[in-house]
């Protein structure tokens, strides 16, 4: 057996029956006991965000326990399957949390801090990959353009600056 919940203009704002709202979403019976700060025997109403003030909603002391040192802690700062990651002392994940040199993942750093890799990648085309080897300053030749030469060499030592040609 179904049941079906009619309800008439009758039912609406009668003892026993539904309340209703006026053109502003306020109850219409006894609007006075309508109040948006949280107190006892008031009808809550919505703040102009939409939502109730946190003080209507009760407190949940269990969670404290749930937190850092707490009785039962939730996360954890080691890196483990299925655990929840906890930051250490510094406000830092431990680097085991993070998918290091893995496809998709961050790079790996070697023991200097230094990024590991075979190649820096943008927008699908290798910008820089492995050093090339040294190229000379240029010398001789027949004709002798001094500005010009000056010029290659400060190019050529950006390069082996940046380390991208060698020494």
């Amino acid at each position: 057996m179904a049941w079906k919940l009619v309800w008439t203009e009758d039912d609406a704002g009668v003892p026993d029956g539904l309340a209703t709202l006026d053109g502003s979403a306020k109850v219409v019976q006894d609007p006075a006991n309508a109040q948006e700060a949280a107190a006892a025997g008031k009808i809550p109403i919505a703040m102009p965000s939409g939502k109730l003030a946190p003080a209507w909603l009760p407190a949940v002391p269990h969670a404290a326990t749930h937190q850092n040192g707490g009785a039962d802690e939730v996360a954890t700062a080691a890196p483990t399957a299925d655990a929840i990651p906890k930051a250490l002392g510094d406000g830092k994940l431990a680097v085991g949390w993070l998918p290091a040199g893995d496809a998709g993942g961050v790079a790996a750093l070697d023991a200097s801090k230094f990024v590991l890799g075979s190649g820096l990648v943008v927008a699908g085309d290798q910008i820089v990959g492995a050093r090339a080897g040294a190229i000379a300053d240029p010398a001789g030749g027949m004709v002798i353009d001094l500005m010009c030469r000056a010029a290659v060499v400060q190019i050529l030592n950006a390069l082996r600056g940046h380390g991208l040609i060698a020494p």
